[in-house]
């Protein structure tokens, strides 16, 4: 109970302090050109002369980047400022679901997709029939150990639909799914989806399993450093 109230007032308190900022903003945007400035540069010179004392994570980030990015917009005035993370490993179990369900598992997959086309089968016309609640439904009941949930499953008719196992028209009720009968084979690796979702997912495990574990230390010198691309190589000057 404890946590869920200062949930709730750690949210309150961050939707305070950004009205507060994008009206300085606003108020900076409509100004007319001061000293050659436009507004945009007024609002940038007003944040930067305020700066930020206290920045609080109140969940946890997705990954590395956007740890450094919601952390790194404290001090940067040069002033001292401080770092609050108020998130734990019942914020990991939220982030792993978000991103398991946009990428599902390789036999959550298979188990839908067999379930798709065996209902496609007993229709005219290839035709699936049924919204994602009922799919879910018949793929718990044909295989007891599917963790699909409705965003899961949209997210898996998505993936199919880029591989051409079957054609979409339209959304919600008027959604029309037409299974293609004899496709060409084809590996989930080769959807950019399904394979940016996992690799998602395994950099969000990374992350977890650092920022769980790190000391302030080692996190404040991660971020202090500059974001790099995590590709490309080094080249020497």
């Amino acid at each position: 109970m404890m946590y869920w109230i200062l949930f709730i007032g750690v949210t309150v308190l961050s939707y305070v302090v950004q009205a507060s900022f994008q009206k300085k903003f606003q108020q900076a945007a409509e100004c007319p050109l001061l000293g050659g400035m436009a507004g945009r540069e007024v609002a940038v010179r007003m944040l930067a002369d305020h700066g930020i004392r206290d920045v609080v994570l109140y969940h946890m980030p997705f990954g590395s980047t956007e740890f450094n990015q919601m952390s790194g917009r404290a001090g940067r005035d040069g002033r001292p400022a401080r770092i609050h993370l108020l998130f734990g490993s019942r914020d990991a179990h939220i982030n792993e679901s978000l991103l398991a369900a946009a990428a599902p598992a390789r036999s959550d997959l298979v188990a839908l997709y067999r379930v798709m086309l065996a209902e496609a089968r007993r229709a005219e016309g290839m035709l699936v029939d049924l919204d994602d609640s009922a799919l879910v439904e018949r793929v718990h009941a044909q295989s007891a150990a599917a963790r699909l949930d409705e965003a899961a499953v949209a997210s898996g008719i998505a993936v199919f639909e880029e591989l051409g196992f079957l054609a979409r028209d339209g959304f919600d009720e008027s959604r029309r799914i037409r299974m293609n009968p004899s496709p060409a084979h084809a590996d989930l690796v080769s959807s950019i989806r399904y394979s940016e979702g996992r690799r998602s997912l395994r950099e969000f495990v990374r992350f977890r399993d650092w920022v769980l574990s790190a000391t302030s230390q080692e996190m404040l010198s991660r971020i202090n450093r500059p974001i790099v691309p995590s590709f490309g190589c080094t080249v020497d000057r």
